[in-house]
């Protein structure tokens, strides 16, 4: 509205006309007069832009966008809006991409503790190839390498002092005849011999026994279960009892049923023990497809199967039997080339076996000339000496277990803890165990379950602690001269 005004500027006398109103008004008595009778414009407001989307293709050229919202439209002629989304190509590479490799995993373990042994790391596949994309094959030098370990010789006194779930199983089909059953039962007597269920303290070997060879078919057509003799057991005397006492069964060598007998015994096996099978047979065998489908499902599941079939040369039912083995067959297959000479070598061949198929093997006479040149000997695993036994220092992180000798030996102690992994990896503990001539010498004669040499001989579980005691003759002395 606008208003209209007006002043007096002559003001009428008595006789004169009164002045017309000073404001304008309407016929219908309104003051003012209507101005501006249009709408007003309102101008497109929008919100701020969003992230660029992911893009629409991996590769070969695909596009991302971004978008906003209109918050106000524009009306009554007001400023229109502008574009709501904006696009751009992404990914215009070509789709062939090569896989990506991941670093190097360590070294493993030696397959044999002498002898000459091989040990592998491998790469592993970080990201995928794509499309045409290349990538090696697993066994590839890219990927795969292998490289000769503990190539020493042995000393011929060997023990298995692995965390192993073993279970053996003989063959006592027909085609060996009782001779030959006789000498396959006298050769597993002297290989379970060198395996040992505890040491330094610490439960490892466990066995289990097998006898198959007792095949036969049904009416039914299934074929008879291998003998399930002896369930896995720390008794390794009552495995060695087992053996002695095995029957020639006479059958035909039924070599899958024996790999399921052992697969039921590892239901009742360790989580943290490796399981692993050893056959022994005269390297015939029945029915090769059953055979291969069994020996693959236990692979599998991580189970290790070792071949050590009797027979005197290589032929092509061997080659099929070394495919049962597991990866690589090189260190867990091995032929003893006939029964003569497994009669005329069997320690030989039984040390043989023992060295290639146990994952912790070791000479105690070895040991024992290497501890006496360094002055200490390990004299319990998994586990330090409970406080009631000795009193402990923490000696810090040390680079190693002689280091840690080293500083106990600066601090005049005899004794220490080390861990080795873990989150407490490297600790050093000096120990305080009067460690006597006596105590020394014990321990040089005996590391399968010494007793803490203090109060109550107590140890405490620790995964990654070794207890160790150093020579009095050789340290005592320099303490004594200060």
């Amino acid at each position: 509205m606008k208003q209209l005004t007006r002043q007096v500027i002559v003001s009428p006398n008595s006789f004169g006309m009164a002045c017309p109103p000073l404001f304008f008004e309407r016929t219908n008595g309104t003051a003012g007069m209507k101005c501006n009778q249009f709408h007003c414009p309102v101008n497109c407001q929008v919100s701020e832009w969003s992230d660029f989307s992911a893009c629409s293709k991996e590769c070969g050229g695909g596009t991302q966008g971004k978008t906003r919202s209109i918050l106000t439209k524009p009306k009554n002629g007001g400023t229109e809006c502008d574009t709501t989304l904006e696009e751009r190509p992404c990914n215009t590479g070509s789709c062939d991409r090569d896989c990506t490799l991941m670093p190097w995993t360590p070294w493993a373990p030696c397959s044999m503790a002498c002898g000459g042994g091989i040990q592998e790391r491998h790469r592993k596949v970080d990201i995928p190839i794509r499309a045409n994309g290349k990538c090696p094959d697993a066994k590839h030098p890219d990927r795969f390498e292998m490289q000769q370990c503990n190539t020493q010789d042995c000393v011929g006194d060997e023990i298995c002092i692995a965390r192993q779930d073993l279970v053996i199983a003989l063959d006592g089909s027909g085609s060996l005849k009782q001779e030959g059953f006789d000498y396959v039962k006298k050769f597993a007597l002297n290989l379970t011999s060198k395996y040992q269920s505890v040491y330094y303290g610490h439960e490892d070997m466990r066995i289990g026994l097998v006898l198959f060879g007792n095949g036969e078919y049904f009416d039914n057509g299934t074929v008879a279960a291998a003998l399930e003799v002896v369930p896995i057991t720390t008794d390794l005397e009552s495995v060695e009892t087992a053996i002695q006492g095995l029957q020639w069964q006479r059958g035909f060598t039924n070599m899958m049923q024996a790999l399921q007998a052992a697969d039921n015994m590892f239901a009742e096996g360790r989580d943290d023990a490796q399981s692993a099978v050893m056959v022994i047979s005269d390297g015939k065998w029945t029915n090769a497809y059953r055979t291969t489908m069994k020996a693959t499902a236990m692979k599998d599941k991580g189970i290790q199967i070792f071949m050590a079939p009797i027979a005197e040369h290589m032929n092509a039912n061997l080659q099929i039997l070394r495919g049962w083995a597991s990866e690589p067959w090189e260190t867990n297959f091995e032929l003893i080339p006939g029964l003569t000479s497994l009669v005329n070598n069997e320690p030989e061949f039984a040390q043989k076996l023992l060295v290639k198929f146990c994952p912790r093997a070791f000479s105690p006479s070895l040991k024992q000339e290497e501890e006496t040149q360094t002055g200490y000997l390990k004299i319990h695993e998994e586990g330090y000496p409970a406080d009631s036994c000795a009193t402990w220092t923490d000696l810090g992180t040390q680079s190693s277990a002689d280091a840690c000798m080293e500083a106990v030996k600066e601090k005049n102690g005899l004794a220490f803890a080390y861990l080795e992994g873990g989150r407490n990896s490297g600790t050093c503990y000096e120990e305080g165990i009067d460690v006597t001539s006596e105590i020394w010498a014990d321990a040089m004669n005996d590391r399968v379950n010494m007793s803490c040499p203090g109060t109550d001989g107590g140890w405490v579980y620790n995964a990654f602690a070794s207890t160790y005691i150093m020579n009095p003759t050789m340290f005592g002395s320099l303490f004594e001269d200060e």
